[in-house]
């Protein structure tokens, strides 16, 4: 997350320039790529940081999608590392992505453990048709063991037979027949097979939700990680694992819980939170993925010659041109607007207002989270085929600003994530990486931007999610789903929203800051502070923020203690970003509030900031490790070589604690 606004000038910046060209792109891939070469050469033995076998997977997804051979050291470095990590991985989005690289890698040898990721991501999708951060880990201490092991000497977990490769005619391992689709798809490992007997017997028993780690009721699963979780399933679902009720799910939970009053997603879908781009873009996927699934299944054999059956399905935003430009009527009859296709419909509208308006950039950007977002914008666009969103051409419009954002090193970094996760999603969204050309050859027609009425030309969809607000409200059970009397109908005379604030000396935050510092007298002063502490929303951790880094003496000490308390509430996810954010008083907050939950699980990021550059967060990283381990490994002094000695200290007892 970051509070900061300095990239208000980056964002007013790429507003105006002009559209990077092909040369400054193939340069700055070649850059990004460079760098994360050297990144993850051997000697350096970078184990992904706090995201492990994630990083390396999204890094190596990001160096093969880029050129970079997977003989070249530095990718059967991570190759290596995620061959022997991959089964022990139980959460959401290291599983999806690990089945990413591998099916992107290409090794046969490795379809086995893609099956089993596989399966693992069956088994955690919730009853809600949503994922939430934790999947079904069904293998134990021992059997984790025997198949790792088998993975190492490249045994294929027991030697079978190496699935046959796909037919060379065929695009994708899914095509809109079932002939094509079956011979494409592999056999399931009797490991995998086993292991998913089990699954179908307890969904069965006891329903979905039932498993350890299932999403649960609407409200416990989140959008980020149902994106994540739904392609690494459809991706599983070339390899062999049995995907069609659960896609089904997935499309019916984003038809349900579609924004009506701005056609998107929120980070939560239960209809009472502001939809943002990112999760409008993974509500897409899952229309058209969910979607594309149901259809296959359906679908009617072809004629010899290719030609196709009367009735065969034709997407209402398919419109084929003939050579001189003119539209040309489609093969088939059009057949009528589904739900799913005015849904569609509106998220696609939403997001191209977004883009077309002039603070748009500021979206992206002045608020956090450019990268994820320009990436989920990415994938959604890829995978939709579409060369504009809005009118607007969005490849251009994301280029512009990730360019922006290429440090002298070749790294890419918008403040949040660090730079190995920020370079390689800069990297996949500039070489247009897409991970579901099988969903389809048809090219999809932007339906152009909405038009806003009564409200004014308000943008529809608020900046990237900055952390889950409503989590710590729910508790650990969740909230119940909202109903379809619960959605908000949308107002007479149009959709009218709340303009989204732009990141100024106006916006809220800015005011909670101004409380704080311009208090007149010590109780007005108090009352602000415990406000700012208690109250839930964004604004007031960033109000906190701001003020901590302009208050001194008492009110200083006040102020933070403050946010720290304050950061207690927040899910581990978000105070791993906050860890990382560019603002320090951030960053320290989250690390005493980290030793103020006492979980040992935490320990890894905490000895991570020992070498943070500010040594207000090394002295509270240094306390709050005390605090959980009981020991004292410094540093006593905070120059560089005394934190890298107390940062290697620390790890190597992390290390022994570990085997114990």
């Amino acid at each position: 997350m970051r509070f900061v606004l300095p990239l208000l000038a980056l964002a007013t910046a790429a507003a105006v320039a002009p559209a990077a060209d092909t040369r400054k792109i193939d340069a700055a891939i070649k850059r990004g790529a460079d760098y994360l070469r050297g990144s993850f050469d051997p000697s350096k033995k970078n184990t992904g940081g706090a995201h492990g076998a994630g990083t390396l997977a999204l890094c190596g997804l990001a160096m093969l999608e880029t050129g970079v051979k997977p003989d070249e050291a530095s990718l059967k470095y991570i190759t290596e590392v995620l061959r022997a990590a991959a089964l022990a991985q139980t959460e959401t989005y290291h599983v999806s992505l690990c089945v990413l690289f591998f099916d992107r890698l290409g090794d046969p040898a490795d379809v086995p453990v893609i099956q089993m990721l596989g399966v693992r991501l069956y088994a955690g999708l919730g009853a809600s048709g949503s994922f939430s951060y934790q999947v079904w880990d069904p293998v134990d201490a021992g059997e984790l063991t025997r198949l790792q092991g088998a993975l190492q000497k490249r045994e294929l977990l027991g030697g079978e037979k190496k699935p046959d490769k796909k037919d060379p005619k065929d695009d994708g391992f899914l095509k809109p027949t079932e002939g094509a689709a079956e011979r494409a798809k592999p056999k399931l490992h009797s490991e995998a097979s086993r292991i998913l007997g089990l699954v179908k017997q307890t969904i069965q028993a006891r329903g979905r939700g039932s498993i350890a780690g299932g999403g649960g009721a609407v409200g416990n699963g989140d959008n980020s990680n149902t994106q994540f979780g739904l392609i690494g399933l459809w991706v599983a679902g070339r390899h062999g694992v049995p995907i069609k009720d659960a896609m089904a799910l997935i499309e019916a939970y984003f038809l349900a819980t579609q924004n009506a009053r701005d056609g998107g997603w929120g980070y939560n879908s239960t209809g009472s939170t502001n939809s943002t781009v990112a999760m409008t873009c993974a509500g897409l996927l899952g229309l058209a993925i969910g979607g594309a699934a149901r259809d296959t299944a359906r679908a009617a054999p072809e004629k010899k010659g290719g030609e196709k059956v009367e009735g065969a399905e034709n997407d209402p935003f398919f419109n084929p041109k003939t050579g001189d430009g003119e539209k040309a009527e489609p093969a088939v009859k059009a057949r009528p607007s589904t739900a799913r296709d005015r849904a569609a419909e509106a998220a696609l509208k939403a997001i191209g207002s977004v883009l077309a308006t002039s603070n748009g950039v500021a979206n992206f950007v002045g608020l956090g989270n450019a990268m994820y977002t320009l990436w989920s914008v990415e994938r959604m666009a890829v995978a939709y085929q579409l060369e504009t969103i809005g009118g607007v051409d969005w490849y251009d419009y994301g280029s512009t600003i990730i360019l922006g954002m290429q440090g002298g090193n070749g790294a890419f970094n918008d403040g949040q994530y660090g730079e190995d996760i920020n370079t390689a999603l800069a990297l996949l969204f500039l070489a247009k990486a897409n991970f579901t050309k099988d969903l389809g050859a048809k090219k999809h027609k932007d339906p152009g931007k909405v038009e806003l009425r009564g409200g004014g030309a308000q943008n529809p969809l608020t900046a990237p999610p900055t952390q889950d607000k409503d989590r710590a409200k729910r508790g650990a059970g969740g909230a119940a789903a909202a109903g379809p009397n619960d959605t908000p109908a949308p107002p007479k005379g149009g959709i009218g929203l709340p303009e989204v604030e732009k990141p100024t000396e106006a916006t809220a935050a800015e005011k909670v800051a101004k409380s704080l510092t311009g208090a007149a007298n010590e109780a007005e002063f108090t009352k602000a502070v415990a406000e700012a502490r208690d109250t839930t929303g964004a604004k007031w951790t960033t109000g906190l923020v701001l003020a901590a880094a302009r208050l001194d003496g008492e009110k200083r000490r006040l102020a933070r203690e403050a946010l720290a308390e304050r950061l207690v509430r927040m899910t581990p996810a978000t105070l791993q970003q906050m860890l990382r954010d560019k603002e320090a008083e951030l960053r320290r907050a989250a690390v005493l509030a980290c030793g103020m939950r006492d979980e040992k699980a935490f320990i890894p990021d905490l000895i991570e900031r020992i070498t943070d550059p500010s040594d207000v967060v090394v002295r509270a990283a240094r306390a709050s490790l005390v605090s959980l381990g009981g020991v004292d490994f410094g540093p006593k002094q905070t120059d560089d070589d005394s934190k890298l000695k107390a940062s290697a200290a620390w790890s190597k007892w992390h290390e022994g604690q570990s085997k114990k």
